[in-house]
């Protein structure tokens, strides 16, 4: 699961995990990107290897090549690798028929830009769901999360990061497998929502899902209300200048209420 946090990542856990025959984890904060970094990233084991068995005198180290399927070989097995480490770290139960984990805030330049083919490699058969959450929402409840005012300064940071994280997620659009959900209709109706997702893995709806869902979700420490309302469409100005963030966020607000 992929997204912004506060747009509802707890509750999708935990209505995946309420599935007798699905497990599913919490973050892991990039876990997987520094095992890849340290194992193949930084790949000197491999070339050394490579030295020792072809003969290359120290001297050559500059006009040294790695064969291209001898490179292959190497990254598949690194995959491999670190998907079998990450499995013991995370102790996944190999009895239930699906798992998955939530990696929130990639993309946002404040916290990780970890390019998605990493994941592809380690994980190739994985579905993707990105949750994305109307962006005055996200920032109302950010900021309510930290116990801070929600500023117009912090709103313009908040939205630049809201914009980054959805746009980096959507880059997983055209590789299939991929399903996005907006936070509200997932909070109206979990099994339009996630039924879709589930039989991407071959399980059908379950009623513990929906039941999971009922349950109220940990709320924003903060009661700070702004003391002016601000207008939709200064709201809308605030997001960025770029026609096409503009966009996107127009596309992914709700009603304001009443309508």
């Amino acid at each position: 699961m992929i997204g912004s946090g506060r747009s509802g990542s707890t509750l999708f856990v935990r209505a995946l995990n309420a599935h007798p025959e699905l497990q599913f984890f919490a973050e892991t904060h990039f876990v997987v990107a520094r095992l890849w970094a340290d194992i193949w990233d930084n790949h000197s084991w491999l070339r050394s290897q490579q030295k020792l068995l072809r003969r290359f005198e120290p001297g050559d180290g500059n006009r040294f090549e790695i064969p291209a399927d001898v490179l292959d070989a190497a990254h598949r097995r690194a995959a491999a690798g670190v998907r079998a480490l990450f499995g013991e770290l995370m102790e996944v139960d190999r009895t239930k028929a699906a798992w998955g984990f939530k990696e929130i805030w990639n993309g946002n330049s404040a916290v990780a830009q970890v390019p998605w083919h990493l994941y592809q490699a380690v994980f190739p058969g994985a579905r993707w769901v990105h949750l994305v959450r109307d962006p005055f929402a996200f920032a109302r409840s950010s900021a309510g999360w930290n116990g801070v005012p929600l500023t117009m300064r912090l709103l313009r940071e908040e939205l630049r990061h809201w914009v980054q994280v959805v746009t980096w997620s959507r880059l997983l659009r055209d590789e299939g497998a991929y399903h996005e959900i907006r936070y509200e209709d997932l909070a109206a109706d979990p099994k339009a929502c996630l039924a879709p997702v589930l039989a991407s893995v071959g399980l059908d709806w379950h009623e513990r899902c929906a039941q999971a869902c009922s349950r109220r979700t940990k709320a924003s420490r903060s009661s700070f209300t702004p003391r002016r309302q601000v207008e939709r469409a200064q709201l809308e100005g605030e997001v960025t200048t770029k026609a096409e963030a503009l966009t996107l966020a127009r596309e992914l607000i709700g009603k304001p209420e009443g309508g």
